[in-house]
């Protein structure tokens, strides 16, 4: 893993900055007006965009993980013309794709129930998060896949798979509990007097034989207070207290049937960062192994998506009381 410092200074996305929102509406001239024969991409795309991976993805992050090696700027307009009524008239057809354009930035993109029935997978739960705050969740999580897809060996497996699938723990298949998959809501974990709820379904990392199970990721963009006096408002001492009781207890063994798991807080703001990691102290004592913090950008008030230069996967996360750790080294 020496190579991983490499990633660090290397922007995800090689496309030039566009300035103003007409510039990626595609309308006009640049309008596909014959009938829309959809590609083995275009699927692929689709497919992407399945609310229960990614509700919404801005063009050049959806290029760099569906299509990184084919041209930019034709990815964009494809997305735009999926994004379109096509046709007229009686034989108009709805988009697959909607788009959530955003001045000065690239188009973001999520997925329309014509888009489920095409990619075959009708009826997906879809996210109730604000705009600002869904955003930010899936670029955390999508800069982890990317991170990852550079790292030969290394593999993301998100949610779905993991439902379907399981996964192989001592040489046996192991899969989540029935009991949590028939839940109302999956990612609801009962602690004593409660229950935790991540922001994000759980991701399982694998890199040679070596597995970590993510709990899942809280976005933190400065709507909740740190502490409150009032029980029944949000509060980030509230969810240290759940995620104590939940690590300690093991209760995502009982829930999930995880042999091991962390959760991942990311902050849009530093100094808000470094006083949540104080506050820790009262709920954990001198050291919190289970809970990594990370200070990023807002993305939704960034002027473009273009370059990341410190994602997710390679920045040192920050945990109370221990070292640095980093999701691309996980097993150090």
């Amino acid at each position: 893993m020496g190579n991983v410092a490499a990633h660090r200074a290397t922007p995800i996305f090689n496309a030039m900055a566009r300035t103003h929102r007409s510039q990626f509406e595609y309308n006009g001239e640049n309008a596909h007006t014959g009938p829309l024969r959809l590609t083995p991409d275009d699927i692929a795309g689709i497919r992407k965009l399945n609310p229960e991976l990614y509700t919404y993805l801005p063009a050049p992050v959806h290029h760099a993980l569906v299509v990184p090696k084919k041209n930019y700027i034709r990815h964009a307009k494809r997305l735009a013309t999926l994004a379109r009524w096509q046709g007229s008239g009686t034989d108009k057809t709805s988009p697959y794709l909607q788009r959530h354009q955003v001045p000065y930035k690239h188009a973001v993109y999520s997925r329309t129930q014509h888009g489920d029935m095409v990619a075959d997978e009708p009826h997906p739960h879809r996210s109730k998060q604000p705009f600002a705050h869904q955003l930010q969740q899936d670029l955390v999580k999508a800069s982890i896949e990317f991170g990852a897809s550079k790292v030969p060996g290394f593999e993301v497996v998100l949610w779905p798979q993991i439902r379907d699938a399981g996964w192989i723990e001592d040489s046996r298949q192991t899969f989540v509990p029935d009991v949590t998959l028939n839940a109302p809501d999956p990612h609801r974990i009962k602690v004593p007097g409660g229950h935790v709820r991540p922001d994000e379904a759980p991701i399982l990392l694998k890199y040679r034989g070596l597995e970590l199970f993510l709990l899942g990721n809280e976005i933190d963009r400065g709507t909740e207070p740190l502490t409150t006096t009032h029980a029944s408002r949000r509060n980030i001492k509230q969810k240290h207290e759940g995620y104590k009781q939940l690590f300690e207890g093991k209760l995502y063994r009982a829930h999930y049937n995880f042999p091991n798991s962390l959760v991942l807080f990311v902050f849009t703001n530093k100094t808000r960062m470094e006083s949540a990691m104080e506050l820790q102290e009262q709920t954990f004592g001198k050291k919190c192994p289970y809970i990594v913090n990370y200070h990023w950008k807002d993305w939704v008030s960034e002027r473009s998506f273009i370059t990341w230069d410190d994602y997710v996967f390679t920045a040192p996360g920050k945990r109370f009381g221990y070292s640095d750790f980093v999701l691309a080294e996980f097993w150090k």
